[in-house]
């Protein structure tokens, strides 16, 4: 057995500060005159004998007194020693050092036991809280778990009440585990000239690994292999995106990807959930059911899902309720970016009519202004002209609605024909989506003029065979141009109106196109632009589960790069503005991986090819050196007490 100890309780200056502050306080206490209580006896030759026999004592007295103080910094001794807490060195050579290296990569959601419903992970935890059960007051242990980015769970220790709490609270993560990585972890946290053992638990579902890998490091190998590999049928999701329509914004279609590991046509349902704005109430708006081919692909096309207003969430499941042994890959995400507010300016005189029925866009903000100087005003998405108003010194647009011809001589994109009275929509365009749920048939119109329409431009609606109404496209944008002024019209009146104003300023907006949601993927660096160029930021998530919150993180150019470990929604927070992102885990080759009971490393000798299993702890019995100081204590005080009692010391 080792006689080296090392203090893990109170450090040595503070033992120092309390022992010199207390053992001068107690010899004080002893070099204090000792005060006698006045007596009055009735005869004083009574006590002559007693007096004279105490005079000849006195050296005898102050002896024991001296005994006695040397007695209390004894035990003052052994009480500051019990703080500072020995406990054995664990470098000694009876001691172990073991990095437990446990995976917690997607394949560990995989079913262990079908009857009880206990996964992979569940079976490596049960097994680590034994070994940790199982470590000597010697034994030092740190618990690492195992992904992409493998992550020291707890510091070196052996007390078991700290190794268990973090071996339970280990949970799966959307990466693949890197046991390359791990090891070299492992040799980095290991003190120097300290010899540790490091325990893989583990699926064995990674790549081979090399000697160069397992180079000082005593490796060994726990499996955790569950259900056998015919029985790994699994039907999940591949991909998930979605994107807005070009000719309308405001709407978009999705495509849902589906897998199957089975040997058989297996029916699987997929429900899809849309988010609140806290991302923690799903509110499903969707069941269908689909047949999947033999270990094959199925795309699902989702044209419909204009009612979702922040994010959606797919999941599958079999209908059968077959073996399904890979979870992870059964739910996704998908988060639509929001579109940026459509820039609206109209020029003219104060509108009711017209201001009224912009203001039912939430999605528009607007902006009147009468005649602008030259050098005026901002670019707008779209520029609304109404009534008879000069189109000069307005500022550019992609996009310009006439509601009626200018003055003379001023620019319009098309010629202005003859005028008309006494008129309305006698036919238009139905499929235009200008005039979706909008019927102008009963429309009048006291006056106006009839338009001329260019080589490429569409006629949208007419009075008799003479349009009055035409869309087209110059150099300086789109254009819809009336050619009637609305106030010369009953058209304010109509309940049409809005929606008229409305198909017309989404008709005119800005064209998108390309991938509107696309997910990160876990296990890597994410590159994100931020809200705005402040030097730090906020990222929390994955929003409506247990979201975590990483502060304080640095920007560079409204850049800044994070490591991400989950699949689901965050969001990032900058001076008090917000912007979200999702993230999804999808990897079909993750489904495809069986366990293995054995780990060879290449490159090795015959005799060292397979990794061992673990050797067993061999619990040695506690020592506690501090319940002996404190023991010791209490029974010099139990002496010191009996002692007085029979006047030995006092």
């Amino acid at each position: 057995m080792s006689l080296l100890f090392v203090m893990a309780g109170a450090n040595l200056p503070l033992l120092l500060g309390l022992g010199l502050g207390l053992s001068a306080l107690l010899v004080g206490l002893y070099l204090l005159r000792e005060q006698h209580r006045p007596l009055v006896v009735p005869f004083v030759d009574l006590w002559r004998r007693a007096l004279e026999k105490k005079t000849s004592s006195v050296p005898w007295q102050r002896l024991r007194r001296l005994l006695s103080l040397l007695l209390q910094l004894l035990l003052l001794g052994l009480l500051l020693l019990a703080l500072a807490d020995p406990q054995p060195d664990a470098a000694s050579n009876d001691s172990r050092t073991v990095v437990f290296l446990v995976d917690v990569s997607p394949s560990m959601a995989a079913q262990y036991d079908a009857k009880t419903g206990r996964t992979r992970l569940d079976e490596a935890k049960g097994r680590l809280v034994r070994w940790i059960r199982t470590l000597g007051a010697r034994d030092r242990a740190v618990i690492v778990s195992l992904s992409a980015r493998p992550r020291v769970e707890s510091g070196f220790t052996g007390d078991q009440a700290v190794l268990e709490p973090v071996a339970l609270s280990l949970a799966v993560q959307h990466s693949a585990a890197d046991v390359p990585r791990g090891l070299e972890l492992a040799r980095e946290i290991v003190p120097r000239k300290t010899s540790a053992e490091v325990i893989l638990i583990g699926d064995g579902a990674y790549p081979a690994l090399t000697s160069g890998d397992t180079r000082d490091v005593q490796l060994s190998f726990e499996p955790i292999t569950g259900a056998p590999s015919s029985e790994q049928d699994n039907v999940g999701i591949s991909n998930f995106s979605a994107r807005r329509y070009p000719d309308d914004p405001r709407k978009f279609e999705a495509q849902l990807e589906l897998s199957s590991t089975a040997k058989a046509s297996v029916e699987v349902e997929v429900v899809l959930s849309a988010v609140r704005e806290d991302f923690r109430q799903e509110v499903p708006i969707e069941v269908r059911r689909a047949l999947l081919p033999v270990d094959g692909r199925l795309v699902i096309p989702l044209t419909d899902l204009s009612g979702v207003t922040e994010g959606v969430i797919a999941e599958v499941h079999r209908v059968d309720g077959g073996p399904d042994w890979l979870p992870t890959d059964n739910r996704a995400y998908l988060l639509l970016m929001p579109l940026p507010p459509l820039r609206v300016l109209t020029v003219g005189e104060p509108n009711q009519f017209l201001d009224a029925a912009l203001l039912t866009e939430p999605d528009v903000v607007t902006n009147r202004r009468g005649q602008l100087p030259s050098s005026a005003g901002a670019r707008h998405d779209v520029v609304i002209y109404d009534g008879s108003v000069s189109s000069s010194g307005v500022a550019s647009s992609n996009a310009t609605l006439h509601l009626g011809p200018p003055p003379e001589g001023e620019p319009y994109p098309v010629r202005v024909g003859r005028r008309l009275r006494n008129f309305g929509f006698d036919r238009w365009k139905k499929d235009s989506p200008v005039f979706t749920a909008v019927d102008p048939y009963d429309v009048q119109v006291l006056e106006g003029y009839a338009l001329i329409p260019g080589p490429n431009d569409t006629p949208l609606a007419f009075s008799g065979s003479e349009p009055i109404m035409i869309m087209g496209e110059r150099a300086e944008g789109r254009f819809i141009a009336l050619g009637f002024d609305p106030r010369q019209s009953d058209f304010y009146l109509r309940a049409a109106w809005p929606l008229f104003v409305h198909n017309v300023i989404w008709e005119l907006a800005p064209r998108v196109s390309g991938e509107d949601g696309i997910a990160l993927s876990p296990g890597r660096e994410w590159h994100l632009r931020t809200p705005t160029s402040s030097p730090i930021a906020d990222v929390s998530g994955p929003l409506g589960q247990s979201a975590t919150k990483d502060p304080r993180s640095a920007v560079t150019e409204q850049r800044m790069t994070v490591f991400g470990e989950l699949a689901g929604f965050y969001e990032i927070e900058q001076d008090g503005k917000r912007l979200r992102f999702f993230a999804n885990y999808f990897d079909d080759a993750e489904a495809r991986l069986a366990a293995r009971s054995a780990l060879d490393v290449l490159g090795a000798p015959d005799s060292k090819r397979a990794l061992p299993r673990p050797r067993p702890f061999e619990r040695k019995p506690d020592f506690a050196p501090w319940l002996v100081l404190i023991g010791v204590v209490l029974l010099l005080s139990f002496s010191e007490w009996w002692s007085y009692h029979a006047r030995w010391t006092v």
